[in-house]
């Protein structure tokens, strides 16, 4: 079957159209924002849109001090350092080869550890004449101390004695030591805690009795025969 419309009514039918509106929701214009949101995001209060929280921080603890350099936290970083250090060791003498470091404790030019070294210093039987002092040993040990090292130098035997002379404001002593290997070596050390050089030796060709000497306390009338040239044993840097 074949239905005719006449354009009059095909006209009526557009209009119509035209007038009823679209279906809600159905309108195509679109909106662009370029502003920031409307809030921060859950957890970024106070922050821009654009923001990247990095989480909360800290003040770290200084581990290393240096003056003029502040924390973390403001405070001023200070270092402290040790009273006790010293470039020049101090020396007080206690007695009769006794020099110690205060600094330290550590003995410095100690005649009788020094001339009982030097003494061993090829090892073999050392003979012990001992050590004697003005206030401590009488005339007799005086004697018996000399005797010994008389008799060991001329018997070209290893031997060590030191004794104590009688100082003013300083110790004063002397050390003996004799060596045998090839031959025999005989040396005198002088010793004074005020001296420069603290300690030096000389080398001798033998050991003899004072002529006209009477041995007593301070003196034992005992000489180093032919001197050779002194040489710095022990001081003080």
């Amino acid at each position: 079957m074949i239905f005719a419309y006449s354009s009059r009514a095909s006209v009526l039918v557009l209009a119509l159209a035209a007038c009823v509106p679209g279906p809600k929701g159905g309108d195509t214009d679109t909106t662009t924002t370029t502003g920031s949101t409307s809030g921060p995001a859950p957890g970024t209060d106070g922050m821009s849109s654009t923001d990247t929280p990095t989480g909360p921080t800290t003040d770290s603890p200084a581990t290393s001090a240096t003056d003029g350099v502040f924390t973390t936290t403001g405070e001023p970083l200070t270092t402290t350092i040790d009273p006790g250090s010293t470039s020049e060791p101090n020396t007080t003498t206690l007695g009769p080869g006794t020099t110690t470091d205060s600094t330290t404790g550590v003995l410095v030019c100690d005649l009788v550890q020094i001339t009982t070294d030097r003494a061993h210093v090829l090892g073999g039987t050392v003979q012990d004449c001992g050590v004697v002092d003005p206030w401590n040993n009488n005339t007799a040990e005086w004697q018996a101390a000399r005797d010994c090292a008389l008799a060991a130098a001329a018997a070209e035997q290893q031997f060590q004695l030191v004794i104590w002379l009688q100082g003013i404001d300083s110790s004063v002593g002397r050390g003996y030591a004799g060596t045998a290997a090839r031959s025999f070596a005989l040396e005198e050390l002088h010793f004074d805690s005020l001296g420069s050089p603290i300690v030096f030796s000389r080398p001798c060709a033998g050991l003899a009795a004072v002529d006209g000497c009477t041995v007593a306390p301070g003196e034992a009338c005992i000489e180093c025969v032919e001197p050779g040239v002194a040489g710095t044993v022990c001081d003080v840097p």
